[in-house]
């Protein structure tokens, strides 16, 4: 299946004091302002795991929503690709899930953006927003797509009940946390492409925050440790226990992230 999201921004130009006629002046420099409307058109495919139930597809219950978010390997424009790995790799092979599941597809070259992200769960939320417990939304994803479920969560009023991350690496670490969703992290101890301290580093800023977080090291597993992460008996028993908690007021907390975290944060994905 197949997205097609449109973005709308209103782009200013600078904007001078003194601004002076509109007609230019022959050897003269002068202050103006441009406004223009842009529009930019992001298309995700999915592949969208229905569960089973007595009532049917059509039937008024309302299920959880996983999202699924890939690595960097499976992006381009044959979602077949996503079910390489993860939750949609079991759904393929027959596992059955009591929650919908879609996984979209990051486009090639790109990398997940929480703005365009934010707008995909809006179109699926109005595509079949009658099906789906709307306090019951989470996130997962390895490598990539965990580098991108942590810069989502860390958003202030992002939609989620609670997250899996495994492997995951932000491109910038938060400084401020409102609002922490319960987080549980996975990673290998040996992992050579995404250290490990991102995963330590993540979860302490969470704890920081006031967040329920947990956090599983696997020895001697380099990068592939979502073959161990998503085995986890624990796993979807723990994600579905929870449910989204209203927001609160206030700042939210800032988090100092440790000494360590000072090194290179850009990921060799």
């Amino acid at each position: 299946m197949r997205l097609i999201l449109t973005l709308s921004a209103i782009v200013s130009a600078m904007v001078f004091i003194g601004c002076v006629s509109e007609t230019p002046v022959g050897g003269t420099q002068s202050a103006h302002t441009l406004t223009a409307t842009t529009q930019r058109t992001i298309t995700y495919n999915y592949l969208l795991y229905w569960p089973k139930s007595e009532e049917g597809p059509e039937a008024t219950r309302r299920w959880p929503l996983v999202i699924f978010l890939h690595g960097s390997g499976e992006r381009g424009t044959d979602v077949s690709k996503v079910a390489a790995h993860g939750p949609p790799k079991q759904a393929k092979e027959g596992k059955q899930f009591p929650f919908m599941l879609v996984s979209p597809q990051c486009p090639e070259n790109q990398w997940w953006e929480v703005d365009s992200m934010q707008a995909m769960l809006d179109q699926l939320l109005a595509r079949y927003g009658n099906h789906i417990d709307r306090d019951r939304i989470y996130i997962t994803g390895l490598s990539m797509g965990g580098g991108g479920a942590w810069e989502w969560i860390s958003r202030p009023k992002n939609p989620f009940a609670a997250a899996a991350i495994v492997c995951g690496a932000t491109r910038y670490l938060p400084t401020r946390i409102k609002d922490p969703v319960p987080v549980w992290a996975f990673h290998g101890e040996d992992d050579d492409v995404v250290p490990p301290w991102f995963a330590t580093t993540m979860i302490d800023l969470f704890k920081q925050a006031g967040g329920e977080t947990r956090i599983t090291m696997y020895p001697g597993v380099n990068h592939g440790s979502w073959y161990k992460a998503y085995d986890e008996p624990e796993l979807w028993e723990w994600l579905l226990s929870h449910t989204k908690k209203p927001a609160t007021e206030g700042r939210g907390v800032f988090v100092v992230p440790h000494a360590a975290t000072t090194q290179s944060i850009q990921p060799d994905w």
